[in-house]
């Protein structure tokens, strides 16, 4: 079923099937034509996946809140053992104590990558209110499939939107998840390297926060078993944690602009390492990078 979804993907978006050949070859140099098809049809594969699970996590909505504990201090012991049942393997970066101490807000950063929409439900079982930035789609029926599928997880945010709501959820302790793997087109975005070539990057992130005084938590959910050496035995999946981007510790020299600016590229060099751990499990299909070399809209 996966392999004849993937199949329908290459059909129906092959332009997009091509160009994601092109972005692959143009990010990793060491690659040739027939390698870096083989890497796109695993994408396709990857993509596939995404989508079954998300039409069936439609007709079962609740399938993640039975995984809460009745435990009034939820414990990192506690965490793993809840994932471990659901074969997914913690890796820890030191991130995980402050995700469920920490009395400040949390920014979950994450990306397209892996099995995204399952780590969206899987904040439910932090002991914190959560809430989700996410860019909207031009394709309105697929918006509508992935809103229904949302339906009981966090509450959604529009990227660019509601930025005074965010911020005074995030002052509160809340935890939001916020994607920054997506192309920004508007005129104050940041234009940052990203997997080697030039591309325009969200500021929000960043500037949320500065203001709300957040602390930033990369969480990645990977398909697979990813830790070799562990002895666990082999998982599912393995959740990703950390390490710690913390506004406080910027040089007090930093002017808010340059604060915001070195933030985001600690947040997108982040996103690049958890992307060369697995990619095949990124979303090269969407446009990534809409400009030239010169920097010109392309």
């Amino acid at each position: 079923m996966i392999g004849f979804t993937a199949i329908l993907f290459r059909t129906f978006l092959y332009r997009r099937w091509r160009f994601t050949i092109d972005h692959i070859k143009l990010s990793y140099l060491q690659l040739n034509e027939q390698q870096a098809k083989l890497l796109a049809w695993c994408v396709l594969r990857e993509l596939g996946i995404t989508t079954l699970r998300t039409i069936q996590r439609v007709f079962q909505p609740g399938h993640w809140r039975h995984l809460h504990t009745n435990k009034l201090h939820f414990t990192q012991s506690d965490l793993r053992d809840v994932l471990a049942k659901q074969s997914i393997y913690l890796e820890d970066h030191g991130g995980v104590q402050a995700l469920l101490r920490s009395q400040r807000g949390v920014i979950a950063l994450s990306a397209h990558l892996g099995d995204f929409e399952a780590l969206i439900h899987l904040s439910q079982l932090l002991r914190k209110p959560s809430g989700l930035i996410s860019k909207r789609m031009t394709n309105r029926i697929a918006q509508s499939i992935w809103d229904f599928s949302r339906r009981r997880g966090p509450k959604r945010f529009d990227q660019g939107n509601r930025a005074l709501t965010i911020i005074k959820s995030l002052k509160r302790g809340q935890l939001i998840a916020d994607v920054l793997d997506q192309h920004d087109p508007r005129p104050n975005a940041l234009t940052l390297s990203f997997l080697g070539r030039p591309a325009k990057t969200s500021r929000d992130l960043a500037r949320m926060a500065l203001l709300s005084d957040a602390i930033i938590i990369p969480m990645f959910l990977y398909r697979g078993h990813l830790v070799e050496s562990d002895s666990t035995g082999k998982m599912n999946h393995t959740l990703s944690i950390g390490p710690i981007i913390d506004p406080r510790m910027l040089p007090e020299t930093l002017d808010k602009e340059q604060k915001i600016n070195h933030l985001t590229q600690l947040c997108v060099a982040e996103i690049e390492q958890a992307i060369h751990r697995a990619p095949e499990q990124w979303l090269w299909l969407h446009r990534r990078w809409k400009i030239s070399l010169t920097g010109s809209i392309s």
